[in-house]
């Protein structure tokens, strides 16, 4: 809860972002996307601060990731449901490539109301005329041919 609008929140916090580069350079790109992510199925990111070294990023609270929505149907989900996932789904991927994000990695815990509430492996991309490049991945430049 925050002291100044007792609002619940979720804290996520990086361990070793200021000792190891490789996990500073992808908390850095996280941070940057995540200030730039303003969407109803994306969630939102309330503010970020360091502490003894460590960076903090404070995360509206989510009540529970779509794994534990479809617990709730072991036999599967009603149709409608499942279309109001996915167009949710869908409109959050959206915006994000809209706003040149390509986002990498979609496991079912990063969902809830169906808002992205994981960054880590989305890359920003820029656009040229002939080619559009997607920011290195691994140390290694990756390319992507524009018809």
């Amino acid at each position: 809860m925050t002291a100044e609008t007792n609002e619940l929140v979720a804290i996520k916090k990086f361990k070793d972002s200021e000792e190891n580069e490789e996990v500073k350079e992808t908390t850095l790109r996280e941070l940057k996307m995540l200030r730039t992510l303003k969407q109803d199925n994306i969630v939102e990111l309330k503010e970020a601060f360091r502490r003894r070294g460590k960076l903090y990023l404070v995360f509206e609270y989510v009540e529970r990731n779509m794994l534990e929505l479809l617990e709730e149907f072991p036999t599967g989900a009603p149709p409608e449901k499942v279309r109001s996932y996915i167009f949710q789904l869908i409109k959050a991927i959206n915006w994000c490539h809209n706003n040149e994000i390509v986002h990498r990695g979609l496991p079912k815990k990063s969902f809830r109301q169906l808002q992205l509430i994981q960054i880590t492996a989305a890359r920003i991309t820029i656009k040229t005329k002939k080619v559009e490049h997607i920011t290195p991945v691994l140390k290694s430049l990756h390319w992507l041919p524009v018809s």
